[in-house]
């Protein structure tokens, strides 16, 4: 097994247990291109602050979703994640590696 494959178990291992001990949730995904509803699980971080190199950062309250690639591909902006009645909407990437999609979201409460 090589790293990148590793990395892949580790992560869904990790993931696994958030979801176990309800760190993380088991949502629907909709890629904007097939408007498919995938099953996956996520972490979801509400208030964050994302600090700008402008010296005058402003926080935002961001939500920010944690994607395993491995069921969902590659996100692209405007892909919809669906928790409940709650609709969030992928508007720019933050960060990914072989293994994860890290996205900052737009809350469109029941919109789909």
């Amino acid at each position: 097994m090589g790293q990148v494959e590793f990395l892949r178990d580790m992560d869904a291992d990790i993931m696994d247990a958030f979801v176990d001990i309800g760190m993380a949730d088991s949502v629907f995904f909709i890629a904007t291109a097939t408007k498919v509803a995938t099953l996956c699980d996520v972490m979801i971080d509400r208030d964050v602050t994302i600090f700008g190199d402008d010296g005058a950062p402003v926080n935002t309250g961001q939500v920010v979703v944690t994607f395993q690639k491995r069921q969902v591909g590659n996100p692209v902006a405007g892909d919809r994640v669906l928790k409940g009645v709650e609709t969030l909407e992928l508007s720019q990437l933050m960060t990914e590696d072989e293994s994860q999609s890290k996205w900052a979201c737009i809350s469109r409460g029941g919109d789909l």
